[in-house]
């Protein structure tokens, strides 16, 4: 196969040919302005239509392999957490069927941080076919502060038939944000930091950075896609899409599901075109455009602004920077995951700065991991240990040498030091496994978003382990779904840097590691023996499960709403916001039962969302904060005993787990016009005091 870059040469080459011709054919002189302004037309065109072509990766077989392979990246960017999307085509015409394998490795490149996750994917392509693979290669989120300026490296490992080039990277160059709050010379490692899809159609020229663009954004990345994947998985570190309502309607079902999923799972999509309106909008989305109908996240319609053409150009659409803003800054996202902590430390750092107190206190509530409270990484036995190699000296020299093995019988050093030697490491293991035991023990709790319109439930998990013996740390997830490590620092060390960073080694009590994923089998460092380790996991899978309003008439006029549930789970303290936006209450409601609720207050559904943020940790609080203003939605938590986790290393022994259980109620979402996803988004930026919000309110 040729080299990539050799289509575009002859392009190029082609377009030169043509228009070198055009101008030295005799002719008048209106002819030739004629040609040349074809000319021009033919290269705008033809920068037009290469624009959207992904950039190919140097992946390759052989010219005489009979077979042609080309990987492309969908993203111009890295996302800073997910899966980066790649897409690979083959043809197959050698006779046989033949199988391909693509690893990829990522990990970021600075002091301190020794992880990284490898991903394996297999294809396989019949004889005279041609095959199109979109493959996910796992990403190591972004862990702390230093990971901003870390270049970040995709390295790709191509085996099999006929492969001629089997290397390739995709690199990313670190990206610094800066956050005034913190003090403007402390790099930032708040959740401000968007990353956005901008198709190349609304992009203004030359805006690649979020922070010269947007001065109340404190950084970021924009992206431009060469297609839209069709797996939602793909968009998982995606703050927000802007997609041209023309693009929208030309793209395939499938990617449109895709897009749809994301949204589910908290993404925010905009659909944009001149005089864009709600009204407009709703028709393409079946009159689902009110806040919370599309799960945890949102579509609305968004207006672009037209620059006046220059002359014999068309009109440039594009995006205003500060419609942007209003969008990625509405709430913190919880894409941009940071270091978390088990306990956060209350004095030795700031004391003398001023606010510095306040400043720990806002980021200690903001980086707290609920699951891991109250859990401490094993602590190495020294006394222990000491003892042991103390007397394993005595024995296997003085006693060995003169008791064992006399002088008149020295030949039994042959047999007693292996013997003395096994019998300790045997001795060791048995000490080690009565002390600590097997498997492990650990902490889960989960937020399950219902979406009973749309026969989908999203599952997102957050868990904390203390293992000890382990045979196996292998796991496999029964739905696809995904999983990212979470970093964990210690609480009792001084040095550590509040904000995210780490200035210290010994801050990091999870260590480095490799992380292996293979489809649904996960393995690598996961899980490792006597350590402390921590996960968060989203699924999303199909459900008949919902939560009904029976009387949607009567509720509407100020009645007790009655509600039935077809959840597989008993829902213990239930809290129903209507249409209206009044709360109702109501307890025990189970499986293919009714139940009527009774009037109940807004401050006792913040008490009740309040204490389920108290065990989350920065994902799951996130998540809550973007859904807890809804109307027609229910929050319940589930009953003891019922809870539906994901399930992942069996060993475990998973003694606390709590489960909450939200989503809109089928029958009760809000008219389109009643609440727009514009003041949804005012109300989370107001509770995350947002800049931007404030600017936006003021306008």
């Amino acid at each position: 196969m040729y080299p990539p870059f050799i289509p575009t040469l002859a392009r190029f080459g082609a377009l030169f040919a043509v228009c070198t011709a055009a101008l030295l054919r005799p002719s008048p002189a209106f002819a030739r302005a004629r040609r040349v302004f074809a000319c021009v037309l033919g290269l705008l065109a033809f920068v037009g239509a290469t624009a959207q072509a992904g950039t190919v990766l140097p992946l390759n077989t052989r010219t005489d392999s009979g077979t042609t392979l080309k990987v492309e990246q969908l993203f111009t960017d890295l996302p800073p957490m997910g899966f980066a999307p790649l897409r690979v085509t083959v043809k197959n015409n050698t006779g046989y069927t033949q199988s391909w394998q693509l690893t990829s490795s990522h990990s970021y490149q600075y002091y301190g941080d020794g992880r990284g996750i490898r991903g394996a994917f297999n294809m396989t392509v019949e004889s005279g076919r041609e095959g199109e693979f979109l493959l996910l290669a796992p990403l190591m989120p972004r862990a702390d502060s230093n990971a901003l300026y870390a270049h970040n490296t995709l390295s790709l490992t191509l085996t099999g038939y006929g492969v001629d080039n089997g290397t390739a990277s995709w690199v990313n160059g670190g990206r610094p944000g800066w956050n005034a709050k913190m003090g403007g010379s402390t790099p930032t490692r708040r959740a401000e930091l968007p990353y956005i899809l901008i198709s190349h159609k609304l992009l203004p020229s030359g805006w690649s950075d979020l922070g010269q663009a947007m001065p109340n954004v404190d950084g970021g990345e924009v992206s431009v896609p060469a297609d839209w994947p069709t797996d939602p998985r793909a968009y998982m570190g995606v703050s927000a899409v802007f997609i041209p309502r023309d693009e929208w309607l030309k793209i395939r079902p499938e990617q449109r599901m895709a897009l749809q999923q994301w949204v589910m799972q908290g993404g925010r999509l905009r659909i944009c075109w001149p005089q864009a309106s709600e009204a407009a909008l709703a028709p393409l989305l079946n009159n689902r455009t009110a806040p919370g109908s599309w799960g945890a996240g949102s579509i609305a319609a968004m207006a672009t602004r037209m620059k006046e053409a220059e002359a014999g150009k068309d009109p440039e659409e594009s995006l205003a920077p500060k419609d942007v803003e209003r969008v990625i800054s509405a709430r913190l996202d919880p894409r941009y995951l940071g270091q978390e902590r088990i306990n956060f430390f209350d004095s030795g750092h700031n004391n003398d700065d001023t606010g510095g107190r306040a400043i720990q206190a806002e980021v200690a509530k903001y980086i707290k991991f609920g699951p891991s409270e109250g859990m401490e990484p094993p602590d190495v036995p020294r006394g222990l240990i000491m003892l042991f190699v103390l007397g394993f000296s005595v024995l296997v020299g003085p006693i060995n040498l003169f008791y064992f093995a006399p002088v008149s019988k020295r030949y039994r050093l042959f047999w007693t030091t292996p013997l003395i030697s096994v019998g300790a490491s045997v001795f060791l293991m048995m000490l080690i496994v009565l002390s600590e035991g097997f498997g492990g023990a650990g902490n889960r709790v989960a937020v399950t978003l219902l979406m009973g319109e749309d026969r989908k439930s999203l599952t997102v998990q957050e868990q904390a382990s203390r293992t000890a013996v382990l045979f196996s740390p292998n796991f496999n997830l029964a739905t696809p779904g995904a999983v990212q490590p979470v970093k964990l620092s210690r609480s009792d060390d001084s040095d550590a840097d509040p904000y995210g960073g780490r200035r210290s080694r010994n801050s990091d009590n999870t260590g480095g590691g490799t992380y292996f994923v293979n489809g649904n089998a996960f393995s690598g460092s996961w899980f490792s023996g006597r350590n402390m380790q921590a996960q968060w996991l989203q699924v999303m899978d199909d459900t008949r499960e919902q939560v009904t309003l029976m009387n949607p008439p009567e509720n509407a006029a100020g009645e007790a709403p009655v509600l039935l549930s077809s959840a597989k789970a008993t829902l213990d303290k239930v809290f129903f916001r209507d249409r209206a936006g009044k709360v109702w209450e109501c307890d025990g409601l189970s499986s293919g039962s009714r139940k009527t609720c009774k009037p109940s207050t807004e401050k006792a559904l913040s008490n009740f969302l309040g204490e389920a943020r108290d065990k989350f940790g920065r994902r799951l609080r996130n998540l809550v904060d973007t859904v807890d203003g809804n109307r027609g939605w229910l929050f319940a938590s589930v009953a003891p005993g019922h809870q539906q986790m994901v399930d992942t290393l069996t060993s475990i022994r998973w003694t606390s787990d709590s489960q909450y259980i939200m989503g809109q109620v089928t029958g009760a979402a809000p008219a389109p016009g009643e609440v727009s996803v514009q003041d949804a988004d005012r109300q989370i930026r107001q509770r995350s005091g947002s800049d931007a919000g404030a600017q936006e309110g003021n306008q």
